[in-house]
């Protein structure tokens, strides 16, 4: 399996339309700070111009609350989900799942994309990560 390696990102970048990688890097950054979690984002076409990602831990077998971790403009949410389709192999402009491998500082996680995609009312991605 290929494990694409996240850079460790702690800060949005100033131009995120201009830096769609680090804006990713951040978000992956977020999930994987835990040991087992969710990264999840939906967009709604004709809803709001931003769209909140969050991160769901998960600790001792039971989901803890969802924590906001970005809200970006909905105009780079195609971008960030076409960049993480690509990675997992799934074709982005229609719905699929894949695994996934990733890697950040040493420690390599267990993945599985979940992605959404709808022409008439938006889409969502789910990311779940388990450490390994």
């Amino acid at each position: 399996m290929n494990v694409i390696d996240i850079p460790t990102v702690n800060a949005l970048p100033a131009d995120l339309l201009g830096n769609i990688p680090a804006s990713l890097a951040f978000l992956l950054a977020r999930l994987l700070a835990h040991e087992e979690g969710l990264l999840h984002a939906d967009y709604r076409h004709g809803a709001d111009q931003n769209v909140t990602w969050y991160v769901r831990q998960r600790t001792g077998g039971k989901d803890q609350d969802d924590v906001p971790v970005a809200v970006l403009p909905a105009g780079i949410f195609g971008s960030l989900v076409a960049r993480i389709a690509l990675a997992a192999r799934i074709d982005h402009q229609r719905s699929g799942a894949a695994p996934l491998t990733p890697a950040q500082n040493g420690r390599r996680f267990d993945c599985q994309v979940f992605l959404s995609k709808c022409r008439e009312s938006g889409y969502w991605i789910r990311l779940y990560a388990r450490a390994v």
